[in-house]
């Protein structure tokens, strides 16, 4: 049920990011707005993510020989490679914009800037990435937060908005700035203004993508409230009477949720006691994650 979620939402966000990715590329060779250009292609890497992060929500819970426990470690390094692309590709924006800017400013060499379309592709742009950002957290909080592809998703497409968002409402300003006034040298440069603000804005969500998809793929505990809490109540039902003696760990990989469960080794009582909960424990664990496992292990 948690898989066809998670796909479910990935092809939703195939055709619609294939819309903003095309709207996109289509406004920027109208217009030569680099801006646009890094809204276009955002919107473009999304699209391509979305047709792999289809493939690898079908394929991560198959097993193998190499990997009895599944492929689930393909989803945070998904989210790995998706936080680099989008941060090169932010750094890439920003370098092209640059050149633009440093040629007006040194050479007093510039074209101005065409921002006839902007508007009405910034409405509608902007409405499909929340609305998109807004349906895959609602998805994936139906499953707990379980989905670090979801995550990934809901994050980027907040990011192309929030960035589609900012380079709208700039060159809005351009309606009214006249050319030759005292700010009339940002219609040839404001593409770099917007640009290099909506770097320093939105370059830190990739960042974070990074920090907790690397977490996930290291083996890291898993932190989210919203992933541990039900766990916690779980454990707290089960193995009250034997807490002083027992603690445990929770990993998260993607969808798959490990809980590391630790027994004193001389209490062999306790072990045994422990061990005849477990299948009970694990069983009403799995009514919430699917993908859960439970692994016992002697201190």
């Amino acid at each position: 049920m948690q898989k066809q979620i998670e796909q479910q939402s990935l092809t939703i966000n195939f055709f619609m990011t294939f819309i903003v990715a095309i709207s996109g590329i289509i406004v920027y060779f109208l217009t030569n707005i680099q801006a646009l250009l890094l809204d276009g292609f955002f919107s473009f890497i999304s699209f391509l993510s979305a047709i792999i992060g289809i493939y690898i929500s079908r394929i991560s819970h198959r097993k193998t020989a190499r990997y009895p426990h599944g492929l689930h470690f393909l989803e945070p390094l998904y989210a790995i490679f998706k936080s680099i692309l989008i941060l090169l590709l932010l750094l890439l924006a920003l370098i092209n914009a640059s050149e633009t800017a440093l040629q007006y400013f040194l050479a007093g060499e510039g074209e101005v800037l065409d921002v006839g379309p902007i508007l009405p592709y910034t409405f509608f742009v902007v409405s499909l990435c929340f609305a998109l950002s807004f349906y895959n957290h609602y998805q994936n909080k139906k499953i707990h937060g379980l989905s670090t592809i979801l995550a990934a998703e809901a994050k980027g497409s907040l990011i192309d908005g929030l960035q589609s968002l900012g380079a709208g409402l700039a060159f809005a300003l351009l309606y009214v700035i006249p050319i030759k006034g005292p700010l009339g040298f940002l219609h040839y440069t404001g593409d770099f203004f917007v640009t290099a603000i909506s770097v320093i804005c939105l370059i830190s969500e990739p960042i974070k993508m990074f920090h907790q998809a690397f977490i996930e793929l290291s083996h890291g505990l898993a932190l989210d409230q919203e992933i541990t809490e039900p766990i916690d109540d779980l454990i707290l039902k089960h193995f009250q009477d034997l807490l002083p003696h027992v603690n445990y760990e929770i990993i998260k990989i993607g969808m798959s949720v490990k809980v590391k469960i630790y027994i004193e080794h001389e209490q062999t009582e306790i072990l045994a006691e422990t061990l005849a909960i477990r299948t009970p424990f694990l069983k009403e664990l799995q009514q919430t994650y699917s993908n859960a496992h439970v692994e016992m292990i002697y201190t």
